[in-house]
């Protein structure tokens, strides 16, 4: 719960320094139907490319397919998610809980696609990263608030809170997601017979090992490119194994344990292999993304035509650019990396639970869909389950239930 209100509080930075932006922003370029009218020019609003094609990185069918369950994976499965919904009292308050920050997520998203706009009004004539003032896409918006900040005081460090509450909001429910996962499934298997403080250390220790894992990393990460593709990549390697386990175990009475274990292992061995064999690729600029035309017509001064990085991509969509030197699947949009996920863990564990089949009779049926409990035998139908042991009439406070809607 500790957890929940401290990243209940960074979302207020969070939302406050995005909306500043915003105002501060359209008030420099021109107005809000300049920043459109520029951005449409540019073609840079996309709201009906119905290109199928999987391999096409960002349509609207990329968007609506792989994002539905890239969200799923991540709003209905993941352990954080999940502690947030055991930390209130009903199911009743769980469900208010998961359609405001549904509403909240959307919100969030808005706010950071206009402030990619108003970049791009703000920089369409004369492109930092082509004429080099950054090296990379990550670096424009602190450039664009210095730019405010140098008008209004204060607004810099308001911007590096805002920042940092994002980066600390995410990065302390992970850590405590993981170190709980950690302590629950393996210290107290191995030795479950210590005292409360001994436990609260051990979980702090294995926080603090964690955390030191991920600064470390970040010298890594820093190599490959684009944190929003790479970290929905890597996220891919493991959420298509839990959305399949979590799909398989509600919608699939017949499945087994070993065929949702196995499933599950070999949907890790191969996404974390065609991940890292796409992140290398991209590391080592076998695949790019050139991205759309850019112009420095506009810049001031005279400029060394020789060291300029201009796309010349005028057409619709994200291109992906490839040398040709590495097979075509990995171009797959990671967009689709969940959804790949989950079918090749079903598409290993349906025919191993066909081989190892159990009883339907020694099924909790709360396990089950409702829709599918016909299934089951009669007389095992009415079993109670204590997995989800959560009163729907029991009462929550208000603040309570927004700082869990905040802190998703």
């Amino acid at each position: 719960r500790a957890v929940i209100w401290t990243d209940a509080i960074q979302t207020v930075f969070m939302v406050l320094s995005m909306v500043l932006i915003i105002v501060l922003g359209v008030s420099k370029v021109g107005g809000i139907t300049e920043v459109f009218t520029l951005a449409e020019q540019g073609n840079r609003l996309e709201f009906f490319n119905l290109n199928p094609d999987p391999f096409a990185r960002h349509t609207l069918c990329s968007m609506l397919l792989g994002c539905t369950f890239t969200l799923l994976a991540y709003q209905a499965c993941s352990p954080g998610t999940i502690q947030r919904f055991i930390a209130v009292p009903s199911q009743l308050a769980a469900k208010r809980v998961m359609m405001w920050s549904t509403a909240g997520f959307i919100g969030m998203n808005t706010l950071a696609v206009l402030v990619g706009l108003i970049l791009y009004a703000r920089y369409h004539q004369c492109d930092p990263i082509a004429t080099q003032k950054v090296k990379f896409s990550g670096q424009l918006l602190p450039m664009f608030v210095m730019e405010l900040g140098a008008e209004i005081p204060g607004f810099s460090g308001l911007f590096i809170a805002g920042v940092f509450s994002a980066a600390l909001s995410t990065m302390s429910a992970g850590l405590n997601t993981a170190a709980g996962t950690v302590y629950e499934d393996f210290v107290l298997r191995i030795h479950s017979k210590h005292s409360d403080s001994a436990g609260a250390l051990i979980v702090k220790l294995i926080a603090l090992i964690f955390g030191i894992a991920s600064v470390l990393l970040v010298f890594f990460v820093s190599k490959l490119g684009g944190i929003l593709q790479l970290a929905l990549s890597l996220l891919g390697v493991t959420h298509g194994a839990i959305l399949f386990l979590f799909t398989y175990g509600m919608f699939f009475p017949w499945g087994s344990t070993k065929g949702a274990l196995s499933g599950a292992a070999v949907s890790l061995m191969v996404m974390a292999f065609f991940v890292v064999r796409a992140q290398v690729a991209i590391a080592h600029r076998h695949i790019q993304f050139p991205g759309k035309s850019l112009s420095i017509d506009g810049c001031e001064g005279a400029l060394n035509m020789t060291q300029l990085l201009i796309s010349s991509h005028t057409g619709v969509g994200s291109q992906t650019w490839s040398d040709g030197s590495e097979p075509k699947i990995y171009q797959l949009s990671y967009l689709y990396y969940n959804l790949l996920g989950a079918l090749v863990g079903f598409l290993v564990g349906i025919p191993v639970s066909i081989i190892t089949r159990v009883p339907l009779g020694d099924l909790d049926p709360r396990l089950i869909v409702p829709q599918l409990r016909w299934l089951l035998p009669l007389k095992h139908k009415k079993r109670s389950s204590k997995v989800f042991p959560m009163d729907d009439d029991a009462p929550m406070s208000d603040s309570r239930e927004m700082a869990c809607v905040m802190s998703l």
